[in-house]
């Protein structure tokens, strides 16, 4: 049996009351899945935590864990007298030491001189629970105002809209009226979120309800009713911006929480022989719920992979044979080559091995951007949300968006980006590397991308110069954006075409001066564009899904003085 002295809990209490205290205390086991609390029902009890993890769900939604020892429980309860307001489950076995409430009553009213020490350690509780509830409460306050501000525009624009095609036709009419049941709809999902919001978790959850089941449905609904009745410059387009610039500032937000969510289960090993990194990969990953098990020798990499089970094994040159043995084991772990040399340096490497790993770039020398690589790299892999330049920016910087229609509106796109980014203060040298790069991510997406059915390139084998025009099902998807820090450009398109080993072969031969076509004259320079990219972006990010889509992000520093000492490098991932 513990001894209560050893508990923080009582610290403030004088060995008498504690020696009274023991005598009324014992130690209870709960096997996983046992509830130790029932919401809804008194309990008579108070517990502390010896060993174990136990989880807390109020009205079914689990909101919180407690794994510390010395972790209190059914102290609000106890104290209120009132039915407990949250189940205790446990997640794991426990171990807990248990206090007979009776008991504790007793000793509060009998005059005990050890009385004052547990109403004074019972108003610490009470306080610490009012202000962590008043700084929830807070935060959704201020989340529920910003809803309710875009909700009043939302209407604005709405009514405007109603008095404009007030004398249009019965069935305009009637497809008005259904977006404005949808925003009613809209209106009862904000409500209901200030109303049910209690927890972080089930805050988020629904936001990401609310994004997903509401506001992205509604934008399509208004774009299908805009072409249905050939609306242009019309005051559903305010409408359309509005629901958009919601969309931006939501997304962004659910899908961070996705990610954190997934990453907290996750298990990664770190095969780093460099010491000083293993502290960066910690501070990178501390607070994420990651389980992170760094190894420094091949030997002690290969013993961790025989006796655990990781989701993602994150590796150097020296490590890079034990991949084959390790997917044997585990088909579905994630691989990621973490390296610092430049692409001439590993190309040939990666392009010997059977399994093709993702791949990450590492600046030694700067702790900042490694700490992002390494908590982007994990929340992406953990999440399996590969695309999106918005997880290299600031959050909440909006993303331009440019449907490309064929070879003749790349000037026009350009055009339009360059003006965005001279419009945000970007200096014009940085902005004719961003033309240059824009230019052959634009061309390459064009004439390179595009696949039939049978995975032969459509227009691969055409001249630069001719005109190509894209089928709507085949055009790619331009954005950018800057958070002032960096700048931001990628396209989209939807084939996937691009693999692993084309890449860095094309890579391989660019660096070493070899021939691009091998001697093809149906063959396009699509592999000097993608040299001409890495070569003028500070970091190239390459996010492929085989057959259904291609992501290429170039990332500029704002401040070219910073991008000095920094040699252009790549990203790799691909879709599991």
């Amino acid at each position: 049996m513990i001894q209560l002295k050893e508990l923080s809990f009582f610290r403030k209490f004088p060995q008498a009351v504690i020696a009274e205290l023991q005598k009324c205390a014992q130690t209870v086991e709960f096997q996983k899945g046992d509830i130790v609390i029932k919401q809804g029902e008194t309990n008579d009890s108070l517990f502390f935590l010896l060993e174990g993890v136990l989880d807390i769900f109020v009205d079914g939604g689990r909101v919180a864990e407690m794994k510390k020892k010395g972790d209190l429980i059914g102290e609000m309860s106890l104290i209120s007298q009132q039915v407990s307001s949250a189940t205790i489950q446990a997640q794991t076995a426990v171990s807990l030491v248990q206090l007979d409430g009776d008991s504790l009553h007793r000793l509060a009213t009998n005059g005990n001189p050890g009385a004052d020490s547990l109403y004074k350690v019972y108003s610490d509780i009470l306080v610490q629970k009012l202000e962590a509830t008043n700084h929830r409460a807070k935060k959704l306050e201020a989340f529920a105002k910003d809803l309710e501000a875009a909700q009043d525009r939302l209407e604005a624009v709405n009514a405007s809209l109603e008095l404009k095609v007030k004398d249009r036709t019965a069935k305009i009419a009637k497809n008005l009226e259904e977006l404005k049941q949808k925003n009613i709809e809209l209106q009862a999902t904000h409500e209901k979120i200030s109303e049910l919001y209690q927890s972080r978790d089930i805050t988020f959850q629904s936001l990401d309800s609310l994004l997903n089941n509401h506001l992205l449905p509604l934008k399509q609904e208004i774009r299908k009713f805009k072409k249905t009745h050939n609306l242009k410059d019309s005051e559903m387009d305010r409408v359309e911006k509005e629901i958009v610039r919601s969309i931006h500032r939501l997304e962004p937000l659910t899908k961070s929480f996705n990610a954190e969510k997934s990453m907290s289960s996750k298990r990664v090993l770190l095969a780093e022989p460099i010491k000083k990194q293993h502290s960066v990969a910690k501070l990178a990953l501390a607070g994420t719920g990651v389980q992170l098990t760094i190894v420094q020798t091949v030997d002690e990499a290969q013993q961790a992979l025989d006796q655990e089970t990781f989701d993602i094994f994150m590796f150097g040159e020296e490590f890079i044979e034990l991949t084959e043995s390790a997917r044997a084991s585990n088909a579905n772990m994630e691989f990621v080559f973490v390296t610092s040399k430049d692409i001439p340096q590993y190309a040939s490497i990666l392009l010997k091995q059977k399994i093709f790993p993702n791949v990450v770039n590492r600046d030694e020398e700067d702790k900042h951007f490694t700490i992002k690589n390494f908590v982007t790299t994990v929340s992406k892999l953990a999440s399996g949300n590969y695309f999106g330049l918005e997880k290299y920016i600031s959050w909440g910087v909006e993303v331009k968006e440019l449907e490309v229609t064929g070879s003749d509106h790349r000037a026009q796109v350009i055009e339009e980006m360059n003006d965005y980014f001279a419009q945000s203060g970007i200096r014009s040298t940085n902005r004719e590397r961003l033309s240059l790069v824009a230019e052959e991510l634009l061309m390459n997406a064009i004439y390179d991308a595009p696949h039939d059915q049978d995975g032969k390139p459509i227009y691969n084998h055409k001249n630069r110069t001719e005109k190509i025009s894209l089928l709507e099902a085949h055009r790619p998807v331009f954005r950018f954006a800057t958070d002032g820090v960096l700048i931001a450009i990628s396209i989209t398109d939807p084939f996937g075409a691009l693999d692993a080993p084309t890449l860095f072969s094309y890579l391989e031969k660019c660096y070493s001066g070899g021939s691009l076509n091998d001697g093809r004259k149906d063959k396009g320079g699509g592999g000097r564009g993608l040299h001409q990219i890495i070569e003028n972006s500070d970091l190239v990010v390459f996010n492929i899904d085989l057959k259904k889509r291609t992501e290429v992000i170039a990332l500029f520093n704002a401040d070219q003085k910073t991008a000095v000492d920094r040699n252009p490098n790549l990203h790799f991932f691909k879709v599991a």
